[in-house]
């Protein structure tokens, strides 16, 4: 994950032009801009740079709570939840059959109004189907329906990095879409992109697709 100084520069830019954000969406989804904190719960195997950013989000005013965050293993995300004084809880001990209905029982507790995964295998279908009036989301690093599963980021980048003298360059980068049965393929909710130009190193392309899940979590987030 991104240090906690990069996560305080990520959020400042988000933040220089909070009005200029929330009337882009507004504009193109023609939706209210909600003033109630819409309540999140991650579930996460991840470092917590985005958890971190999110939750900075939160405490500078932006209409997000996050409500919790479960892990399936000692991570990052842990040390975030900790440190923000978060509601948190791990499940490692479960068979795989039973995780996610016991994850439910934990989610339920929490009452997320949108639950977001962050580089999770362990899910299964009752966390989007058992809960009900709540949407679960996924934070994919390519541009779906493009590089489906584990490594997208890392296979983009690759093939970005061999086509960079073509004419039409490869696009990267990021999309949060609903979750459904099948793996990485629910309705797309919004995309960004940039290219090879943009990020001539992976670790470019990953500080980038960072700051693309941060921005896309927060506009999708104030339309509601």
């Amino acid at each position: 994950g991104a240090s906690r100084g990069t996560v305080k520069q990520t959020m400042a830019d988000a933040h220089s032009k909070p009005a200029l954000l929330r009337s882009q969406a507004h504009a193109a989804h023609h939706w209210p801009i909600r003033h109630e904190p819409i309540r999140i719960a991650f579930i996460a195997r991840s470092g917590g740079a985005v958890i971190d950013a999110i939750a900075q989000a939160s405490h500078d005013r932006w209409p997000v709570r996050i409500t919790g965050v479960l892990t399936d293993r000692p991570c990052g995300a842990d040390q975030v939840a900790t440190r923000w004084s978060m509601p948190q809880a791990r499940l490692t001990q479960e068979p795989w059959e039973t995780w996610s209905a016991r994850a439910v029982e934990v989610l339920r507790g929490w009452q997320p109004e949108i639950i977001i995964l962050l580089f999770l295998r362990r899910v299964g279908p009752e966390i989007w189907r058992d809960l009900p009036g709540t949407c679960t989301w996924n934070l994919h690093p390519s541009l779906l329906p493009a590089y489906r599963g584990l490594g997208a980021l890392e296979r983009n980048f690759r093939d970005a990095l061999t086509a960079r003298a073509m004419p039409q360059p490869t696009l990267m980068g990021t999309t949060l879409h609903e979750v459904i049965d099948e793996f990485d393929a629910g309705p797309i909710l919004a995309q960004k992109s940039f290219t090879i130009q943009h990020a001539p190193t992976i670790e470019h392309a990953r500080h980038l697709s960072f700051l693309h899940k941060v921005s896309l979590v927060l506009v999708q987030t104030s339309v509601m």
